[in-house]
């Protein structure tokens, strides 16, 4: 359902009584009342022989309390005014501005929260207009300024929009928009932004929007839902009456209204002729009713929206528990610079689909571990793969390690068929040394231990047996868990109180795969939740480690590497430069596997206003104007912000890296020997994080571009796909709002205009940044040069 604090409000055109008006306004059930500011009675004039005419032109401050008026009465400025055109007369010009500021100083005075003022539909007139309104907001009190705006042009056709759906958004055309140029109608959303540019964006300017008739289409009315919009007028001309003569809506403006009730805490203004039932003649409805047949009537309006809003199907838990962070700017987290509390890891564990994706990931990986190391292409069919047994063992064992009845699924037989194992050889090895692995091999817990015993298949011990006994010992005794059968290695690195261990070992009851989990935290205050735990919950399967993960050096090697390091931008917490330092941790042979795989960040221009405002909102609280705040990135969750072309791919990261020892196509490199590539040094050195690329989109309307939405999308492992993007979003996953890029200036764009980006990922030796610079339609300013404004640090607490 709706926010059940949704305001309604009832809106009157005349008032002759205040009082009564707002008492039978608030009786009828509306939350408040919007009414003229001056007396009908009144009329005014401030040039001529009127010049010094008294100021009697409002209703009196004591016809209703402080308490009503500054929360339940809304001021309507008068609209009788000249204008302010250019072609006006002196005079009426002068009359018009004299009259508005008047008005505006009275709201001030009786300290009401908010005034409607309508806006002129003539460009001649809009400057004029706006000087009058930014003198307004630069005087006394703190009101807001509702702009009141048609949705849709009056009349004739609306211009065209291009679709977001195609590349580059331009597929086919929707029915609603703006165009620019001769003959196009004078699309609204044109003058109010003519408007609230020339009032430099003022976070008070905010707009009323009187609900058409004929809707506009979907393009449009996200363009407006992305504005500062603060109030709906529903005119009683909109409704209809029912079967049994009751105020209702077509079912596209139901749609509508409850589309925007779900969405934050609009008001909601029912005016026109409410004296009488919406079934009434219109001759019955041509004259002012009494106030009150108004209340009267007027209840069943209210009664009716009220209705509506409680029918609203109930929300995704995410709007429910993160309605309040819509377009409410942060700044990203920064947990390797700081520790985290408690109550923000209790955020991220409440989101059950990002664990039931990890849980998954984790599944497949452990599948997919045991299929690396019982198969090698190079292995499968020449006899010289080993089950762990000597020669001596070899016949006795053979029958029970093959228990699949696929001749084929056991590397240990030869290309007849037949068992044909290889001893290991201990000759050469200290003594001590010997007897130790060589009780270890023959023990008895070897068949149970050695997962691969019992399943049809078998390990390889690739190179390290014609490498020599030295290698193959070593081979054996510090990987004896990986390619020999023995529990799977799994580190989760940045642990946080544990909810990926949970993961883990649910994902290893699941494949029936034994696991030993090594969980490391930087976070002493976390690494004693994990210690609670592992004694409580986990027991001898967990073991709990302190520490900074591009530090750390487990006990033996990893085989699978698991961490929740993603940012809402993907690498803005520094995923890359923790996990390529965590990689060496895992087992040299290059098998090593990392959760998540990989991950692209992406970006997409939108167009927000009120995420403009608030930056400058926090910008203007210092003195002078710091503009650091304006070239800042921030997470949000974008509730009314419009996407003006589909997101572009930014950065690409892929672990484990294959250009550092552990990754892939590392395994084997030598110290520059030609034909086995470069290096480990050599590869190091041609390794870095940072990035940088340029974007292309094209616009799909006019609009103003006031910065760029930051997404990513990530391949935890196999087919487990986790998403932030708007089009792969994963349903109902909450744990990342998407980040925001903003511009220190907005810039107008029109349907079919190139807006180009540049973006740098740089890094030095203390932090990691980003830097950005707009290129089309016009070129902007590098934003956060050399990381000025914001970065990510590298130091840890």
């Amino acid at each position: 359902m709706a926010d059940p604090n949704t305001v309604f409000g009832l809106e009157l055109s005349h008032v002759v009584e205040l009082g009564p008006a707002a008492t039978a306004a608030l009786q009828s059930g509306f939350d408040f009342l919007a009414a003229p500011i001056s007396h009908p009675s009144h009329r005014r004039t401030f040039t001529g022989v009127n010049v010094d005419a008294p100021a009697c032109f409002a209703q009196s401050d004591r016809a209703v309390g402080s308490d009503v008026r500054s929360t339940r009465l809304v001021g309507i400025l008068s609209d009788d005014l000249d204008l302010l055109d250019e072609e006006a007369d002196h005079d009426g010009v002068v009359n018009s501005e004299r009259l508005l500021a008047q008005e505006f100083a009275w709201a001030a005075h009786i300290g009401l929260p908010a005034v409607i003022v309508p806006c002129p539909f003539n460009r001649q007139a809009v400057a004029g207009f706006a000087a009058c309104i930014a003198r307004a907001l630069e005087g006394p009190g703190a009101f807001q300024i509702w702009v009141r705006m048609p949705m849709a042009p009056a009349a004739g056709p609306e211009p065209q929009m291009r679709g977001l759906d195609s590349d580059d958004g331009e597929g086919a055309s929707t029915g609603s928009g703006t165009g620019h140029g001769e003959g196009d109608v004078d699309d609204p959303w044109d003058w109010w932004h003519q408007l609230r540019t020339l009032c430099d964006f003022h976070p008070r300017l905010n707009l009323a929007l009187e609900v058409p008739a004929d809707l506009p289409g979907e393009v449009s009315l996200l363009r407006w839902l992305a504005e500062p919009v603060k109030a709906f007028h529903l005119d009683a001309d909109l409704f209809m009456a029912n079967q049994r003569g009751f105020p209702v809506l077509s079912r596209l403006h139901q749609g509508f209204l409850k589309d925007v009730m779900v969405r934050t805490n609009y008001h909601f203004l029912v005016g026109g002729r409410l004296d009488a039932r919406p079934d009434s003649e219109d001759t019955m409805r041509s004259v002012p009713g009494s106030l009150e047949a108004v209340s009267r009537h007027a209840q069943l309006y209210v009664s009716y929206l009220r209705h509506l809003a409680r029918s609203i199907p109930d929300q995704p838990a995410g709007d429910a528990l993160f309605g309040s962070y819509n377009e409410f700017l942060q700044a990203p987290l920064q947990p390797l610079k700081e520790h985290l509390d408690s109550q923000t890891y209790e955020v991220f564990e409440n989101d059950p689909v990002k664990y039931q994706l990890y849980e998954e990931a984790i599944y497949q990986a452990l599948l997919a571990f045991t299929r690396y190391m019982h198969q090698d292409g190079r292995r499968i069919g020449e006899g010289e793969c080993v089950c762990g047994a000597d020669a001596a063992m070899a016949a006795a064992t053979a029958t029970a390690v093959c228990q699949s009845g696929d001749p084929g699924a056991c590397t240990c037989r030869g290309p007849a068929g037949h068992p044909s194992p290889r001893a290991i050889q201990y000759s050469g090895l200290a003594p001590g040394r010997a007897k130790a692995l060589r009780d270890r091999v023959r023990n008895g817990q070897t068949h149970t231990e050695w997962g691969c015993l019992g399943e049809g298949a078998c390990r390889c011990l690739e190179d390290w047996a014609a490498e020599g006994p030295e290698a193959e010992a070593e081979a054996l005794e510090t990987g004896l868990g990986s390619f020999a059968g023995g529990p799977i290695v799994v580190a989760v690195v940045g642990a946080g109180r544990g909810p990926l261990v949970n993961c883990t070992l649910q994902a290893a009851a699941r494949s029936g795969r034994a696991v030993s989990v090594l969980a490391l935290d930087k976070n002493p205050n976390a690494v004693l939740t994990l210690h609670d735990r592992a004694r409580n919950e986990w027991g001898s399967a967990v073991t709990v480690f302190g520490g900074d993960m591009r530090d750390w050096r487990p006990p033996a090697p990893v085989d699978v590497l698991v961490s929740e390091l993603l940012g809402s931008f993907g690498d803005n917490e520094l995923s890359p430069e923790c996990l390529d330092a965590a990689q060496a941790v895992l087992r040299p042979d290059g098998r090593g596997i990392s959760v998540p795989a990989c991950y692209t960040s992406h970006l997409a221009p939108v167009t927000s206003p009120r995420l403009h405002e608030q930056i400058r909102g926090f910008a203007a609280k210092e003195k002078p104007l710091d503009p650091k705040w304006l070239e800042t990135h921030y997470v949000v969750r974008l509730r009314n912000t419009m996407l003006l072309a589909r997101p572009r791919a930014v950065f690409h990261f892929r672990h484990p890296s294959p250009f550092l020892p552990g990754g892939h196509a590392a395994e084997g490199a030598s110290g520059g020997d030609p034909g086995r590539g470069p290096g480990p040094d050599r590869l190091r050195r041609l390794h870095t994080n940072d990035r940088h690329t340029v974007l292309h989109f094209t616009s799909t309307c006019a609009a103003s571009l006031t910065g760029f939405a930051g997404y990513f999308d990530c391949t935890l492992f196999g087919s487990v796909h986790m998403s932030t993007h708007p089009r792969t979003h994963s349903p109902d996953m909450e744990s990342w709002f998407p980040c925001f890029f903003p511009l220190r200036t907005p810039v107008d764009v029109r349907p079919g205009d190139r807006i180009s980006l540049q973006v740098w990922r740089r890094s030095s030796a203390t932090a990691v940044w980003y830097e950005w610079a707009l290129l089309a339609p016009v070129v902007g300013q590098i934003h956060n040069s050399g990381g000025r404004s914001c970065s990510m640090l590298l130091a840890s607490s």
